[in-house]
């Protein structure tokens, strides 16, 4: 919890009651919104990658604050 405590069963139900009368978010797309925003379906790729090379490519990522999309995107576009 913000005030430094671990939080409890007990706040996890309070919690889950609380996000559950919102309702869904607004603006959500099912499956994700296409990223050049034309609500197109964008290509999917999948590639296989050594341990060491999964592991360097998400702690890029993580340290850049980027998607992966948006690192591949910034590579090829130079």
């Amino acid at each position: 919890m913000r005030d430094g405590r671990r939080l409890t069963e007990d706040d996890l139900d309070m919690l889950a009651e609380g996000a559950e009368g919102l309702g869904p978010p607004t603006g959500l797309v099912p499956g994700g919104k296409s990223p050049p925003g034309d609500g197109a379906h964008s290509p999917r790729f999948t590639i296989r990658l050594d341990k060491a090379a999964a592991k360097a490519v998400r702690n890029r990522a993580r340290r850049e604050g980027k998607l992966l999309r948006q690192m591949v995107a910034a590579h090829v576009a130079d």
